[in-house]
């Protein structure tokens, strides 16, 4: 399973910057931050707000 994960973001995410150039990625971080891990208390326990590397999709 995580061959088929990391053979997945290989393909579409050639380097950091596509991944701070991805607007889907990026409004989907969002919403899973706001609306679904701070929706009580506003903490987005420790996932970042947005993402920048493709290290942050592995981990």
């Amino acid at each position: 399973m995580e061959k088929l994960a990391l053979s997945a973001i290989a393909y579409y995410y050639k380097s950091d910057q596509d991944i701070c150039d991805d607007y889907e990625l990026d409004s989907w971080v969002e919403d899973v931050v706001r609306n679904e891990l701070a929706w009580q208390d506003e903490k987005p326990r420790c996932v970042p707000e947005k993402l920048t590397a493709i290290d942050q999709l592995i981990s």
